[in-house]
């Protein structure tokens, strides 16, 4: 890789200056992967601007999404549309990235992933402005789907480029952090769009949101450095990528990462409606959210780091298997304790499966292909938000709040087994 490749003479020995890595030595510290021994202090520096710029991008964009996710669904009740066509609209953003993904992704693998990105945070910063134009449900379903597609732009290359930028042993922190800040992101986005909108108006926050996003590209033009991958046509990024997907293990993850996915999508669409039933008010489930969010937050980081100790792998499953459980708590009773104890399961599974799983794909995914591997599981995170919601909804008409946590804890046993199998197939390869 680029960065990590040179020598460590020269710069240090020719200047009477102190080394610029060091104005950034308290966040290596706490984030390791941002350092790398083998590099002298100016390639420490641009790798660090560059991991920078990459998480910034991130940041902004799901906190743009998170401020529309609160502002939307009152934007097209005050144009009167109604509530059939309201969750049409609202799911054309996750329908749009998901196809995106894959091609934004490949598009990285072919043209590297600095012009990409930079397009797509272009495209988010007009596309926020389109929210401000439309004047009906019709144009706010165009400026919705317009934005999930700029998204998957960013997102795909994103994720390669953080996997460009470290090692086998760096990557569960990496994914970490990476989680942490979509995570932050989102808690923030609702909390910001709701102050700002009630003290300067609706429109404020998409504007506050393409400035951001606009921001952001500069900065990704300034602060990202390419690394030296070597550039191959595209019928061969096609064909290496078809090879990594007949991998078992590859497809096993991007089928797993659909599951997690829909459950994800299925608590935030559902459990506020279940909590108020058990006789939550607005407030109380707010602070509720807010304290599962910290806790994943800071996490997301500590069991990426744990992961690259023990192993990706069997870090994954004890995630899986700790949210499946943590479901079953939840459906067992219309109580606190159930409530406490499922949700803290939960916690503790989504913060230890999301880094290591994914730093798990991008471990065996070629350098060549790393971006449209990055688009399949982008395109698979969205997949799994488009289809959870919509089964759930189903169920629950049927069956009632209670199934829909057996429902999830049996989708998630469905997707630990093969994993696990998976696994044990890989030990006994490597031990032969």
């Amino acid at each position: 890789m680029g960065d990590d490749d040179g020598s460590t003479d020269g710069f240090m020995k020719k200047t009477q200056y102190s080394d610029p890595y060091k104005q950034f030595n308290p966040i290596s510290r706490k984030f390791t992967f941002l350092s790398n021994k083998t590099q002298s202090g100016s390639r420490k520096l641009r790798r660090i601007k560059s991991l920078l710029a990459l998480y910034l991008a991130t940041f902004v964009l799901r906190l743009g999404f998170g401020q529309i996710a609160l502002i939307l669904p009152w934007k097209l009740a005050d144009l009167g549309v109604s509530y059939q066509s309201l969750g049409f609209i609202m799911a054309s953003n996750s329908l749009a990235e998901m196809l995106a993904a894959f091609p934004a992704g490949f598009l990285s693998d072919r043209f590297k992933r600095k012009p990409i990105i930079v397009v797509g945070l272009a495209g988010a910063s007009f596309s926020f402005l389109l929210y401000l134009l439309a004047n009906s449900g019709k144009m706010l379903f165009v400026a919705h789907a317009t934005l999930g597609i700029f998204e998957a732009m960013t997102i795909s290359p994103v994720l390669a480029a953080i996997v460009d930028r470290t090692t086998v042993g760096e990557r569960g922190q990496a994914m970490g952090l990476y989680n942490s800040v979509v995570t932050a992101s989102y808690v923030l986005g609702p909390a910001f769009a709701g102050i700002v909108s009630g003290k300067w108006g609706k429109n404020v926050p998409f504007i506050l949101s393409s400035l951001l996003a606009f921001i952001s590209m500069i900065s990704v033009l300034f602060l990202l450095r390419e690394e030296d991958i070597p550039k191959m046509e595209a019928k061969n990024i096609l064909k290496e990528f078809i090879g990594a997907v007949k991998d078992v293990r590859t497809a096993i993850l991007l089928l797993v990462w659909v599951g997690a996915s829909a459950i994800l999508a299925i608590g935030a669409s559902f459990i506020p409606v279940y909590l108020r039933g058990l006789g939550f008010t607005e407030y109380q489930a707010g602070w509720a959210f807010a304290i599962l969010a910290a806790i994943l937050v800071s996490s997301y980081v500590i069991f990426g780091r744990i992961s690259e100790t023990i192993g990706k792998g069997r870090m994954s499953s004890f995630g899986l298997a700790m949210v499946s459980i943590g479901a079953f708590f939840i459906g067992l009773g219309r109580t606190g304790r159930s409530m406490t104890i499922g949700s803290a399961l939960i916690g503790l599974g989504a913060g230890s499966f999301a880094p290591a799983a994914m730093a798990l794909l991008a471990d065996i995914s070629p350098e060549s292909t790393r971006g449209s591997l990055m688009g399949a599981y982008d395109m698979s995170f969205a997949l799994g938000g488009f289809l959870g919601p919509s089964f759930a909804g189903l169920i629950v008409g049927r069956f009632g709040f209670r199934s829909l946590f057996w429902f999830s804890s049996l989708i998630l046993v469905v997707c630990t087994i093969p994993f696990a199998l998976m696994l044990r197939e890989d030990s006994k390869r490597s031990l032969s």
